[in-house]
């Protein structure tokens, strides 16, 4: 029996956002092509991932599509309040930096038209703050006396052109809300890629799921890489380590003099490469440091 799981597309597969291919990769979970154009594939003959928006994989879970499913906790929120519910399994610990959810503006003051891809979370947000009653409606509906419009992308070109007043959008460095004239108003929480599972799953399908669990729980954040060491200076190299702090379990491969670095960071590369001939990252052909 298969296990249908949803991959999502877009930024949340990449290292400086959600990370889910490092993920997928450090936990031994063989899922070819989340980055690519074409349907991913699993050399598991159990797993059968699909690819889908982020924004969708909570409600088709829901309607029994998918077993389980990769998504920010800001999707699942926003679905939660729509009635349709997930069980989180774990939350891989993937070192990237987290995403936040903010209303931004360009003056705090009351609003009367928000824009966003979470119309519900801001309703929310809004009626709490201000006290009022938002009405959410869509790009071609008469606007309401207050209201959120449901935004599709480009939230905050909305709120530069003055078609609205604010936006609630997700930002990881602000960068782009300020380059649009806006400021960050408040922090409405912040966001991770997460492992969902459908409520009540049973049987097999709930048992593989532990399994996937059990192999995303080893990943540790950071990037692995493999140090070529000069055989008179391995010792040295030992002492350097431990000399900076650096708490990483280095191993002897075989007969070769290559040591296996565990979560060593591009920046820390750069501090020991000059006591190695060359600084390979696993999977790359040529050495990223020579």
């Amino acid at each position: 029996m298969e296990l249908r799981i949803g991959i999502p597309s877009g930024s949340s597969v990449e290292s400086s956002r959600g990370g889910l291919a490092e993920v997928l990769r450090k936990a031994d979970i063989p899922i070819a092509g989340i980055t690519g154009s074409s349907p991913p594939q699993s050399a598991f003959d159990w797993l059968s991932p699909m690819i889908g928006r982020p924004q969708e994989l909570p409600a088709l879970a829901d309607v029994g599509l998918l077993d389980c499913y990769f998504c920010g906790t800001d999707w699942v929120k926003e679905w939660a309040y729509q009635g349709i519910l997930a069980e989180q399994v774990i939350v891989p610990d993937v070192g990237a930096k987290k995403t936040r959810i903010v209303y931004a503006a360009r003056v705090d003051k009351e609003p009367r038209i928000v824009a966003s891809e979470y119309a519900y979370i801001a309703k929310d947000f809004l009626e709490d703050r201000f006290g009022r009653e938002y009405e959410i409606f869509c790009p071609g509906q008469p606007f309401p006396d207050r209201g959120v419009m449901r935004s599709v992308g480009k939230t905050e070109a909305k709120a530069y052109y003055g078609w609205v007043d604010g936006i609630v959008d997700i930002t990881q460095s602000g960068d782009t809300i300020r380059r649009f004239g806006l400021e960050e108003i408040d922090t409405l929480f912040t966001t991770e890629i997460a492992f969902w599972k459908v409520p009540g799953l049973i049987g097999e399908k709930a048992e593989k799921v532990d399994v996937l669990k059990s192999m995303l729980g080893n990943v540790k954040p950071g990037f692995d890489y493999f140090v070529n060491l000069d055989r008179r200076c391995a010792g040295k190299f030992q002492e350097y380590l431990m000399s900076k702090g650096f708490d990483y379990s280095i191993q002897k491969a075989q007969s070769e003099m290559n040591f296996f670095i565990r979560d060593a960071q591009i920046e820390q590369g750069r501090d020991i490469v000059d006591m190695a001939t060359s600084l390979t990252r696993p999977g790359m052909s040529q050495p990223y440091f020579d």
